[in-house]
């Protein structure tokens, strides 16, 4: 029975020792599939992912991407994970579209001295997608012009005919537009207000 004891003691440790064979498991977080507008950003906004793992909790996310904001394409970031075992997870893809801007949208504008109205704002994209067209804003039959400068589009405009000035950016939030904007009245007393118009892609 004496002998017996250092067996049973190295039978008991290895049974304690069981081997973790449970991968990690990654969630994407935010829009999968997701589409943005080409130029509108310097780098794509990833959302991310979580990983966990069973039996050590949150481990290391691991992300392969190349979404090049500067080339309408389809694009694909990969998230996986490793426990400290080596177990690997399965390889979650999250599909990004980058497009053009053109189509018809639904706009809001907000400004500061006229207030709010409703507008039906169509853009169009030249071939190289650095200068983008909104006709009908922001008054009916103007056509504004957006340039791309500093990782973004940019309006510095004047326009005797329509005896308005208008200077701003866009910014994108996937498929919808802001446009923060300063508008002027070349005409009569100074007049300058600040507008916020928010553009929802009509499907």
């Amino acid at each position: 029975m004496k002998n017996l004891l250092p067996l049973l003691f190295i039978v008991s440790i290895f049974g304690s020792c069981k081997k973790d064979d449970n991968p990690p498991i990654v969630t994407i977080l935010g829009k999968n599939p997701d589409s943005v507008y080409v130029k509108t950003a310097a780098d794509y906004n990833d959302p991310g992912a979580t990983a966990n793992d069973p039996e050590d909790g949150p481990v290391e996310l691991i992300i392969a991407k190349n979404v090049n904001m500067q080339v309408v394409g389809h694009y694909l970031i990969f998230y996986s994970a490793k426990d400290k075992y080596d177990n690997v997870s399965e390889k979650k893809e999250r599909h990004v579209y980058v497009t053009k801007v053109n189509g018809e949208f639904t706009a809001t504008e907000n400004c500061s001295a006229s207030g709010t109205q409703n507008l039906v704002v169509t853009a169009t994209s030249n071939f190289n997608n650095d200068t983008i067209y909104l006709k009908d804003f922001p008054v009916s039959s103007f056509t504004t012009k957006a340039v791309v400068k500093e990782g973004g589009y940019h309006i510095f405009q004047q326009d005797i005919n329509s005896v308005l000035s208008i200077e701003g950016e866009i910014q994108a939030d996937h498929t919808d537009l802001v446009i923060n904007y300063t508008r002027t009245s070349l005409v009569g007393p100074p007049a300058t207000e600040n507008c916020s118009l928010t553009l929802k892609r009509n499907n």
